[in-house]
């Protein structure tokens, strides 16, 4: 995938609201309706790293699913998400 269809799949989990944080490092992003069925798991490291539990993560070291977490934190702290970062499993 590339980084515009990313980050438009990526918008699209925002404009659902299906980015929910769950603890201090820890994102769920929810199912989109008729889109898709599963829920992933995305963990922020103390070191700006993500990991996402879904198979496009473990392939690619980067997801759509990553980009909305670190898209969801920049509008909670315009600051803090301003670079990308892997986080290699």
């Amino acid at each position: 995938m590339n980084g515009k269809a990313l980050n438009e799949k990526a918008n699209k989990f925002l404009d659902h609201e299906c980015i929910k944080q769950t603890g201090e490092d820890l994102f769920e992003c929810r199912p989109i309706l008729g889109y898709n069925i599963h829920t992933y798991t995305i963990q922020k490291f103390p070191d700006d790293t993500y990991r996402c539990n879904c198979q496009g993560f473990h392939k690619n070291k980067w997801c759509s699913h990553v980009e909305a977490v670190r898209i969801f934190l920049s509008r909670i702290n315009p600051t803090a998400e301003g670079q990308k970062t892997f986080a290699f499993v």
